[in-house]
């Protein structure tokens, strides 16, 4: 009886380790079917770190935002490379690879003679809107950017103020928006709040902390619909756009 009993506990031990395997590689087998589906059906955003941002179309282009970190995050090559004004935590425009025909916009080429501009690549649309308003970062020499990729727009603040010029930002229907909150060169998070609350995207994301200071910047950026990414994470891009009671009236 003994004997019986212990051979059929290891059958029932060994029935249940492979059940338990079987769930696993089934579970595991949809993570990577939805994941796969997910590339097809959306365009992914990566935030590289600082001010830095890569956008992957579902098509395939590979959209970089103020190159700085001097890492391995810009290797894939770029179709577009964004910048929002000349500091050199923002330019680094040497660290991507970039495909023969990548096009580079800079501030200087976005913003022409008082005029923001608007630029149309294949699948992807471009417009310059203001940034800046501070004693380090005029509105003449700085841009924000509004990328459409994929029916999904995304704001990039650049190192801006929530200045008056800036509230236009709110009629472009954000799905995603990034907002500086450095607080010593750009605005800090209770002003970033502010301006997110006003625009209204759907998504609020706070990047461009101050070094050691940003684990506490980003914490204190509260705005409704606040995603907070770690350095490296990567997102889905869907349509999230909503409006705010600044907006509504």
């Amino acid at each position: 009886n003994q004997m019986y009993e212990k051979t059929t506990k290891k059958k029932h031990k060994k029935r249940l380790i492979i059940i338990i395997g079987i769930v696993i590689g089934v579970l595991a087998a949809l993570l990577i079917i939805r994941y796969f589906i997910m590339n097809k059906l959306y365009a992914r955003m990566t935030f590289i770190g600082h001010a830095s941002v890569k956008i992957k179309t579902t098509t395939g282009e590979v959209i970089y935002i103020d190159p700085y970190f001097p890492t391995d995050s810009y290797k894939e090559p770029a179709d577009v490379i964004l910048v929002t004004h000349g500091h050199s935590d923002h330019n680094r425009v040497d660290l991507c690879e970039k495909k023969d025909d990548c096009k580079i916009i800079k501030w200087k080429d976005a913003l022409i003679d008082g005029e923001y501009q608007v630029f149309e690549l294949d699948n992807i649309r471009i417009e310059a809107v203001p940034s800046g308003g501070n004693s380090s970062h005029s509105l003449n020499s700085n841009v924000g950017y509004v990328i459409t990729v994929d029916g999904v727009t995304v704001y990039h603040s650049g190192d801006t103020s929530f200045a008056e010029e800036t509230k236009c930002i709110a009629d472009k229907d954000i799905d995603y928006a990034m907002y500086t909150v450095n607080g010593a060169y750009t605005m800090g998070p209770e002003e970033a709040t502010q301006m997110a609350n006003y625009i209204g995207a759907g998504v609020n994301i706070p990047i461009h902390g101050d070094g050691k200071q940003y684990w506490k910047q980003r914490r204190e950026f509260n705005a409704k619909g606040t995603k907070r990414l770690f350095w490296g994470q990567t997102i889905f891009l869907r349509k999230r756009v909503w409006k705010s009671k600044e907006q509504i009236g």
